[in-house]
This record gives structure tokens, C-alpha cells and sequence, in this order.
């Protein structure tokens, strides 16, 4: 035997009743029925009671972390692809204007920046006219952070065409995050003016940075 269980509800004049009828019931009667009435004003003061406790446990307090992501920046900049300046006819070395590199390395352990001369001076239309290179790389000027940049080598040097040794590098060290300014200058060691064939001579300097 099964048994099925109806409940009503209704509302008359202000009372909520509920008619819970199971069919058929165990005493064999049509129907067996449990009737409960409930005041209105009893079933206001309890949902009145269920939402004072809501607004008791109302949350008073919170908080919010603000997180800022800073990209790792390793980078060397020369200022001007191209520096061009003309001879001023002296003896000696023809110095030519300094120019300013900026480096940047934002890592714990610092940077190694290197800045090679890639060759001697070569005439631009007469690669057999070859004047040799010197280039000078200052500390940095214009730093900013608690790096210190310190050389590992000699500060000034130059390559040796007749020597065999066609470049010439110029290296630093950071020891923590920094950037500064390298003032980079490239000398043409012509010697004697008038010596040396006139034209146009070349080299490149490269620059590269490298996270310790």
C-alpha cells in the first residue's frame, strides 16, 4: 500500500491555515486531516525576527589588496643611429662628441653592459684606407637607483690594425637595480693630417646589456 500526502494552504480574514490530508491513512477513514491556523500578527513578529538577525549579521568591515606588476626591463639605447662630424685638420687624434647610452636593468643581481668598437676606421669607398679606432667609456652620469656600476677593465681603449686586434671593448658591471647614462666617445687616430687619404671613414660601436 501507498499513501499520498496533499497539503493547502489559504489564507481567510487575516489567519494562514495549512491542511495536510494523506490518503488514504492508516485507520481507513476518507481522509484524515490535520488543520493548524496561525495569527498574522504571529507570523509578521517572526519575519520580522528572521530579518533583525539578517541585519545583525550584516558585514561591518572588509578590505582590498592592491597589487601593481612591474616588467622585468633589461635595455640599451644609443642615442642617434648615425654620428657624423668633420675633420678639423689637426694632428693627433680627432676626437669626436661624446655620445650618451642609456642603460637600464631592473633585476636583483644587476647588469653587464659591454660597448665594443667593431673595427677600425675604413674609407667608404677605399676599404685598403684603415685608420685605427679609440673609444673612451666614462662612468655613468644621470644614475638613478642603488646600482653601482663599476669596470671591469680598462676605460679607454683602441683597436690595432697593424697588430691584428680590429676591436676594442669597454665593460661594466651593476650589482642591483639601475639605470644610468654612458657617455660613449670615438676617437680617429689618423695621426699626422695630410697622411691619410680624404673621404669618408666608418666604424660601429655596439652596445650590449646582459642580466648578471
Amino acid at each position: 500500500m501507498f499513501t499520498r500526502t496533499f497539503t493547502v494552504l489559504w489564507i481567510r480574514r487575516g489567519v494562514l491555515s495549512i491542511k495536510i490530508q494523506v490518503w488514504p491513512n492508516p485507520l481507513g477513514e476518507r481522509e484524515h486531516c490535520v488543520q493548524m491556523k496561525f495569527n498574522s500578527i504571529a507570523i509578521a513578529a517572526v519575519v520580522a525576527l528572521a530579518v533583525m538577525t539578517q541585519a545583525a549579521q550584516a558585514q561591518v568591515s572588509d578590505s582590498q589588496t592592491f597589487r601593481v606588476i612591474v616588467p622585468q626591463n633589461i635595455s640599451i639605447t644609443a642615442p642617434t643611429p648615425l654620428v657624423v662630424d668633420t675633420h678639423d685638420g689637426t694632428d693627433g687624434d680627432f676626437a669626436m662628441p661624446p655620445q650618451l647610452w642609456n642603460v637600464r636593468g631592473n633585476v636583483a643581481a644587476g647588469v653587464t653592459v659591454s660597448f665594443q668598437v667593431d673595427s677600425p676606421f675604413v674609407h667608404t669607398t677605399d676599404a685598403t684606407q684603415i685608420i685605427d679606432a679609440s673609444m673612451n667609456v666614462a662612468s655613468p652620469i644621470n644614475t638613478v637607483g642603488p646600482a653601482v656600476w663599476t669596470s671591469t677593465g680598462a676605460t679607454t681603449v683602441a683597436t690595432d690594425y697593424a697588430g691584428g686586434s680590429n676591436t676594442a671593448t669597454v665593460t661594466y658591471v651593476s650589482d642591483a637595480p639601475g639605470r644610468g647614462d654612458f657617455a660613449v666617445s670615438v676617437a680617429f687616430r689618423g695621426g699626422s693630417f695630410g697622411s691619410f687619404l680624404a673621404g669618408s671613414y666608418e666604424t660601429t660601436v655596439t652596445g650590449t646589456v646582459t642580466q648578471n
